[in-house]
């Protein structure tokens, strides 16, 4: 396996096909969309459960990218890219309304508040980074290959030369562990 870092000689697939975009090349970037817009749309949804506002920052999202393209700096992954602008996206959609009406203004939440919020989200990634650690090392795997690139069971499976009720068991057992490490931690 490549290791996808600056400093290595060999450059990934992915890092290839970014630099064929930001120098202009269409196919590349349509081959890039299409290869993620299901499980950028998978993921968005598990964000935010409005189809009209995943589909609309999807699409923002790669218009900004065609549009910014010679100024983007290198991406080594470029799934890994886009789930994040996506979900900074969805976030900041959902999140801050463009205007406040004068009696929203009134129950805006406090820079305070804010902070307090900001920090307690932290918290809770790095308690289930803590919890995502008690797992087996396949299970994180799997757990890895289902949530973060949204494969099917039935891929992980293929991918794992396993049989997909085998993976769904795995997720199960996963996921219970993951909530009994959660609770344990608050």
């Amino acid at each position: 396996m490549q290791e996808n870092s600056p400093d290595n000689k060999v450059r990934s697939t992915d890092e290839i096909t970014w630099n064929k975009i930001k120098s202009g090349d269409e196919a590349a970037f349509m081959q890039v969309y299409d290869a993620n817009y299901k499980h950028l749309y998978l993921f968005g949804f598990s964000i935010c459960q409005d189809a009209d506002i995943v589909k609309d920052q999807i699409h923002d999202l790669f218009c900004e990218i065609w549009e910014k393209r010679t100024r983007l700096s290198t991406v080594y992954n470029i799934k890994s890219y886009l789930f994040t602008c996506l979900k900074r996206k969805i976030i900041k959609d959902i999140k801050l309304p463009t205007k406040l009406t004068p009696a929203q203004e009134d129950i805006a939440p406090s820079i305070e508040e804010e902070i307090i919020a900001s920090q307690t989200e932290e918290m809770n990634a790095a308690k289930l980074a803590n919890a995502f650690q008690s797992l087996s090392p396949s299970q994180r795997q799997i757990m890895l290959l289902k949530y973060y690139d949204g494969l099917s069971y039935e891929e992980i499976a293929h991918q794992l030369n396993n049989k997909p009720r085998t993976i769904y068991n795995q997720v199960h057992d996963a996921l219970k562990r993951l909530r009994s490490s959660f609770k344990l931690l608050f």
